[in-house]
């Protein structure tokens, strides 16, 4: 028999509000609110149904990518999408992102994206499925081959020094809400489709670090840690203030005050050292560490930490 390679899509490119991403997978689920209404109509065969609004959801998990491709990762999409609630809001285009988590640990580091949409057909680009080829991916392209990021891509600055961090996490959420209105366009009449509006952006995240027995080399800044012995790196404290807690009159946080030191969660792009979230105005050493919890093992120590930013 012929061979067909449209059902299989071997050639297939996602592409997000016009944008072509890199993805593991994706799922486009439109959902509309319809019910059967039975009245007293003199028969048991319902013939009314009631037709609400539309609902579509959009979830990706994309890998983060170092080299030519990266321009077409989870993490650039992110970027992206959050620099159109903080740039110019006025130029934002469908789909909005309603959440994301970026897990970063020995086996990946990725990026679930889930994104929302009015449903709306006449937004086909929205979400798309085509056979375009991304240049990028050839290897001798000028950003250099494209390979997975891994564990030693990363590095995670608190309060003043690297530490070894064995997993982290980010969470973004962005509050949303579909309004619906009584429209004075004509050209409207019987459209269902919600007008969809974000409120809020909000960044929590945490990690699991390693605890050291004693200090290291004190002329080494990528091994030392302040105070004494592992107390000090167990409860994340530096100039002998614990970052976790807070002071009366204060509001500690990592980038000022008696905590002076910056957080970041930074990736080597290939050349240099970035942030996870270069190319915004997210600034994650706005934060509060919320959270050190010290855990003895046999084979290692570690300390829990979480944190709270401040969208700067």
């Amino acid at each position: 028999m012929p061979v067909n390679n449209n059902i299989f899509g071997v050639n297939k490119t996602l592409q997000i509000a016009g944008s072509l991403i890199l993805a593991a997978s994706a799922n486009r689920r439109l959902t509309m609110q319809v019910q059967n209404k039975p009245l007293i109509q003199g028969t048991p065969k319902t013939r009314i149904l009631d037709i609400g609004g539309v609902t579509e959801e959009i979830t990706i998990d994309s890998p983060i990518l170092i080299g030519g491709a990266a321009a077409y990762d989870g993490r650039t999409l992110l970027n992206n999408r959050l620099n159109d609630y903080l740039g110019n809001p006025a130029n934002a285009t469908l789909p909005l992102l309603k959440s994301a988590n970026i897990s970063i640990n020995q086996q990946q580091a990725n990026v679930d994206l889930n994104l929302i949409s009015d449903g709306d057909p006449a937004n086909a680009n929205v979400f798309l499925v085509t056979d375009l080829q991304i240049p990028e991916l050839d290897p001798s392209s000028s950003g250099g081959p494209t390979r997975l990021a891994r564990f030693y891509d990363f590095r995670v600055y608190l309060a003043g020094y690297y530490y070894f961090v064995t997993d982290a996490r980010i969470s973004v959420e962005v509050d949303s809400q579909n309004l619906y209105f009584l429209t004075p366009y004509n050209e409207t009449v019987g459209n269902q489709f919600p007008t969809v509006g974000i409120s809020a952006i909000k960044i929590s995240g945490s990690g699991k670090a390693a605890a050291l027995l004693q200090d290291p080399n004190s002329s080494d800044p990528y091994f030392q840690n302040p105070g004494d012995d592992y107390n000090a790196e167990a409860y994340l404290t530096t100039n002998n203030y614990p970052l976790t807690l807070q002071h009366s009159g204060l509001v500690d946080y990592v980038n000022t005050g008696p905590n002076d030191g910056s957080f970041a969660i930074q990736i080597y792009n290939g050349s240099a050292w970035v942030d996870l979230f270069s190319g915004t105005s997210i600034d994650l050493s706005y934060s509060v560490l919320s959270k050190s919890e010290f855990r003895v093992e046999p084979g290692l120590m570690t300390v829990d930490f979480a944190f709270n930013c401040w969208v700067k």
